[in-house]
C-alpha cells in the first residue's frame, strides 16, 4: 500500500494492467480462462481461452465508457457464441457427457438420451453410469448383488433395481439365466458370474437398441436432467462477481480499497491465500470486507461498525471464514487478525477524515478557483519616454569640488550626487519596442536600442547587465544604466531608470506588485501592467518522502506543505536589498504508513510506571519525529549574482514543531497507550541561495541554524532532556537543497517539487535526511519561465 502511495505522488500512470480468472459452471466439465488488460484507447481486451476446445483464443473489445454489465454480458455471449462442444458432468459420478453447441438452444431431455446412446458415450461409461442408479450401488444400498439374483424366481416378476421410478421384470429361467422383461423385448442374462457380466447386457440391449425412454427414465431422470439444465446459464451470481471484480481491477472503477493479502489456516495446517479489500459507508458509519480468491472468487462479510472492538471484530471474521467463506476448519490466525484489524482501523479513520473534510477542501479549492478567476488587477501604467537626459559619473576631483560647494553654500548633498547631468546631449529611443521583463517584483532584464543625440549613426542596445532593479525605481533616481556597459564608446555616459519610465496609476490606483511577465513597450506610449493575484505568492505542496517507505525510519511517508513567499524590496541599492520579503511555511504528516510506532517518539523511560510524571526523551526527536512544523520569517538583507541568476538572501524567524509521542506500559497482562503531543519553539537563522535561470528549472540552496526550546505538551507532562552524550544540546542545523519544474511551462505554473536534505544536530552528532519528491500546484515564484 505504501508503495503504491509513493507511486501516486509521483504520478506514475500504470500502463497495460491485466487481470485473470476462470469461469465454470457446476455440471460443466468447461473451464474458460478470462483476461483482461487495458488497452491503448483506455477500453479493455478480453481474451478467453476454453481448455476443452482446444485452447482457441477468442477476443471482445470492451469500449472505454462501457459498464460492468455490458463487460460481463459481452463475456458470456462471447462463450456462447464460440464453444463448440459443452461437456456436462453427470450426478455422483466422473462420467461426462459431450454435446455440440448446435443442441443447445434445445437442450432436451431427449438430446441427452440421444448423446447417451450415441457414440458420445463409451460403454465403460454408461455402465458405470447404469451402476450408480442400482439399489446395491445407491449412497444407501438397501441389498447387496448377490442377494438380489438370489431374489429372482421362475415366476415373471417386477423387482425394483433401480433407484428411480422405472421398474423391470425378471424370470429365472435356470440358474445362471435370467429373462430380463421390457415391453415385448425379452434380454437373456446368461452365465451370471459378476455384477458387470449383468450391466454389460442391459449395455447391449438399451445403448444399441437406442431405448430412449429407458435410458431417460434409468439413467438421467428428469428431476435430475432438469437440475443440469438449469445451470447452464453462464450468468450466474459467481460468474458475475468475478468479471464484475476483474472489470473493477483494470478499469480502476473499483469502489473496494485493497488492504492486504492474507492466509487462512486449515487444521492440516495447509492455508490459502485471500486478498481482503474495504469499503466504507460514511453515512451509516459501517465498514464492509471482501476476500477474494486468486481466481476472483468474493465473499463479502456482513455490516461492521467503525467503532467494534479489537475481540470482536476477530470473532466476527472467523465466524465469517466458518461459516460463509470457507468451512469450520479454517480460521485466521491471532497475528494476522491483529494486523487486519489495525489496517482496517487506519483506513477507517483516514478516510473518514477525508470525507468529513472533503466539503471544507470543495469550498477552499472554489474560493481559489474564484481568485485565479477574478478579473484582471493593474498594478499601474507604465510609460516609456522617448528621449531621456544622460548623466556622467562624477571623477574624484569632480566628488571632491561638489562636496566642498555644498559645504560652503550650507547645502544638503543630493541623492545622486556621485552623477551629472550632461545639459545639451540626450539619449533617444528608436526602435519600435523595447523588451522588460518583470519577475517576483523586480525587473529582470530590460533591452533598450537608440542613439545619442549628438551622434544619430552610432546605435547603442542597453541593458541590466549586472544587476536587476525593482519597481521602486520607476519613482526614484537611484538606479543608473550605462549605454555601453561593455566599454566607453559612449562617453562614459548613463540614464536613469527613473527617466527612462513614468509609472504611474492604473484605475485610481497603482502599487510596486507586477505579475511575472515579459511586456514589450513602445516609445511614447504607455503599457497597462498586470497585477499578481494572491496565488501567485502561494505554492501548496504533497510530498512523499521516500525514506518514509521504511518502517526504520522515523520519516513521514506523505507530507502537506504550503509555502508563501511576499516579494517587498523595501530598499535596495544596485546588487544589495534590505528587508526584501516576507516568507511563511507549513508542514503537515498526512500519512505515516501502517506501522505508527515508528512515527511516534518512544521516551526513554518508557514502560516505567503506570502514572508517569515526566516524560524524558532526546532534544532532537522533535525534528526527526514532527508531524506538524510552521515557521514564519523575513529576510534581511539580498545580494544578487545576476550574471548566475542567483539571489543571496539572509533572514531570520521563528519556527513552531509538535512531535507525537507514545508512552507505554504493562498494565493485566497488556499493553497500555498514552499518547502525548510535545510542543517546541525555535529561533532560525538562515542563508539561502535563490537560483532562478531563465529555463524550466529553479533551485533553491538553504542553510540553517535552529535554537530548541521545548514549549509544554498535552495535559501539561513535564518534558525533561536526555543529557547524555549531549542529547540535550538545542543547536540544530539544516540543509536543504529544493529542486522546481514545471510540467508544461506553456500553459499552467504546477510541477514537480523535489527536496534533498537534513537535519543535523550538533549535540548528539545525530543527522536526519530527508529525499521528497512531490507535485506543486503553483512554481511562478520558484521557476523563471512564464506561461504563454
Amino acid at each position: 500500500m505504501r508503495t503504491r502511495l509513493f507511486l501516486l505522488v509521483l504520478f506514475i500512470c500504470l500502463k497495460g494492467i491485466s487481470q485473470t480468472t476462470k469461469l465454470t459452471l457446476p455440471n460443466l466439465k468447461n473451464e474458460f480462462e478470462i483476461k483482461a488488460e487495458k488497452n491503448t484507447n483506455d477500453g479493455i481486451d478480453v481474451f478467453i481461452t476454453d481448455s476443452k476446445n482446444n485452447n482457441v483464443l477468442q477476443k471482445v473489445v470492451i469500449k472505454k465508457d462501457d459498464t460492468s454489465y455490458k463487460f460481463a454480458t459481452e463475456v458470456f455471449n462471447k462463450i456462447k457464441s464460440t464453444t463448440e462442444n459443452y461437456y456436462f458432468k453427470l450426478e455422483k459420478t466422473d462420467v461426462v457427457l459431450k454435446i455440440a453447441k448446435s443442441n443447445l438452444t434445445s437442450l432436451t431431455h431427449d438430446i441427452f438420451a440421444t448423446a447417451m446412446s450415441d457414440n458420445n458415450m463409451s460403454e465403460a461409461d454408461f455402465i458405470k453410469l447404469l451402476k450408480s442408479k442400482t439399489i446395491f450401488n445407491s449412497t444407501s444400498p438397501t441389498i447387496k448383488f448377490e442377494d438380489y439374483i438370489k431374489k429372482i424366481t421362475n415366476q415373471n416378476e417386477e423387482i425394483k433395481i433401480f433407484t428411480t421410478n422405472i421398474n423391470f421384470k425378471f424370470k429365472r429361467v435356470s440358474d445362471n439365466k435370467i429373462d430380463l422383461y421390457d415391453g415385448n423385448s425379452v434380454t437373456s442374462i446368461l452365465d451370471i458370474k459378476s455384477e458387470d457380466d449383468f450391466y454389460k447386457k442391459f449395455y447391449a440391449s438399451y445403448h444399441t437398441n437406442a431405448n430412449l425412454e429407458i435410458i431417460k427414465s434409468t439413467l438421467l431422470p428428469f428431476e435430475e436432467y432438469n437440475r443440469i439444465v438449469k445451470t447452464t446459464d453462464f450468468n450466474i451470481d459467481s460468474n458475475t462477481l468475478k468479471l464484475d471484480e476483474i472489470y473493477k481491477q483494470v478499469s480502476e472503477k473499483n469502489d473496494y480499497t485493497f488492504i492486504n493479502n492474507f492466509d487462512i489456516k486449515h487444521t492440516d495446517d495447509t492455508t490459502k491465500d485471500f486478498a481482503v479489500n474495504i469499503k466504507q459507508n460514511f453515512e451509516q458509519n459501517f465498514f464492509l470486507l471482501k476476500f477474494c480468491d486468486k481466481d476472483y472468487n468474493c465473499k463479502i462479510t456482513p455490516k461492521m461498525p467503525y467503532d467494534i472492538d479489537k475481540s470482536e471484530f476477530a470473532t466476527k471474521i472467523n465466524n465469517f471464514i466458518k461459516q460463509t467463506l470457507l468451512d469450520t476448519n479454517y480460521e485466521m490466525k491471532a497475528e494476522d487478525l491483529a494486523t487486519l484489524y489495525v489496517k482496517v482501523r487506519n483506513d477507517n479513520e483516514n478516510r473518514t477524515i477525508a470525507e468529513k473534510t472533503k466539503e471544507d477542501k470543495k469550498q477552499i479549492a472554489d474560493l481559489i478557483e474564484k481568485i485565479e478567476n477574478l478579473e484582471i488587477q493593474y498594478s499601474g501604467i507604465l510609460k516609456l519616454n522617448k528621449e531621456i537626459p544622460v548623466y556622467q559619473f562624477l571623477t574624484s576631483t569632480e566628488k571632491k569640488a561638489f562636496k566642498e560647494t555644498s559645504k560652503k553654500d550650507n547645502k544638503q548633498l543630493q541623492e545622486n550626487w556621485h552623477y551629472k547631468k550632461i545639459e545639451d546631449v540626450r539619449f533617444v529611443v528608436t526602435d519600435t519596442t523595447t523588451y522588460i521583463r518583470f519577475f517576483n517584483n523586480k525587473v529582470k532584464d530590460i533591452l533598450i536600442k537608440g542613439h545619442l543625440s549628438n551622434n544619430t549613426t552610432q546605435k547603442f542596445r542597453i541593458m541590466n547587465v549586472s544587476n536587476s532593479f525593482t519597481l521602486r525605481s520607476f519613482n526614484n533616481s537611484k538606479h543608473f544604466l550605462p549605454i555601453s556597459p561593455n566599454d566607453n564608446d559612449a562617453g562614459g555616459y548613463y540614464i536613469n531608470i527613473n527617466d527612462l519610465f513614468d509609472y504611474d496609476n492604473a484605475d485610481k490606483s497603482w502599487n510596486y506588485s507586477v505579475k511575472n511577465k515579459e511586456y514589450s513597450v513602445e516609445p511614447g506610449k504607455a503599457k497597462k501592467l498586470e497585477q499578481r493575484s494572491l496565488m501567485d505568492f502561494f505554492t501548496g505542496v504533497i510530498f512523499s518522502d521516500v525514506l518514509g517507505l521504511n518502517n526504520d525510519k522515523a520519516n513521514s511517508l506523505v507530507q502537506a506543505e504550503a509555502r508563501i513567499k511576499v516579494p517587498l524590496w523595501i530598499y535596495s541599492f544596485g546588487k544589495y536589498a534590505f528587508i526584501h520579503s516576507l516568507n511563511a511555511d507549513v508542514n503537515v504528516s498526512i500519512y505515516n504508513g501502517l506501522d505508527e510506532k515508528s512515527r511516534l517518539i518512544t521516551p526513554i523511560n518508557n514502560n516505567t510506571s503506570e502514572t508517569v510524571t515526566s516524560l524524558t526523551i532526546n532534544n532532537f526527536d522533535y525534528i526527526k519525529y514532527n508531524n506538524f512544523n510552521a515557521g514564519v520569517g523575513v529576510s534581511f538583507f539580498n545580494l544578487e549574482l545576476k550574471g548566475l541568476s542567483t539571489e543571496w538572501s539572509f533572514a531570520y524567524g521563528i519556527r513552531y514543531y509538535r512531535a507525537g509521542l507514545r508512552y507505554t506500559y504493562e498494565k493485566d497482562g497488556g499493553d497500555i497507550l498514552k499518547d502525548y503531543q510535545l510542543n517546541a519553539l525555535t529561533h532560525e537563522l538562515s542563508t539561502n541561495l535563490e537560483i532562478r535561470p531563465q529555463l524550466n528549472f529553479g533551485a533553491d540552496i538553504n542553510f540553517a541554524f535552529n535554537w530548541l526550546n521545548a514549549r509544554g505538551s498535552t495535559e501539561n507532562i513535564p518534558i525533561i532532556f536526555n543529557a547524555d552524550n549531549d542529547n540535550d544540546d538545542k543547536s540544530v542545523l539544516r540543509l536543504q537543497v529544493n529542486l522546481y519544474t514545471k510540467l508544461n511551462p506553456d500553459k499552467s505554473n504546477d510541477g514537480i517539487y523535489a527536496r534533498l536534505g537534513g537535519f543535523y544536530h550538533l549535540g548528539a552528532k545525530d543527522f536526519f535526511p530527508q529525499v521528497l519528491v512531490g507535485y506543486a500546484t503553483n512554481l511562478s515564484s520558484f521557476v523563471n519561465k512564464f506561461k504563454k
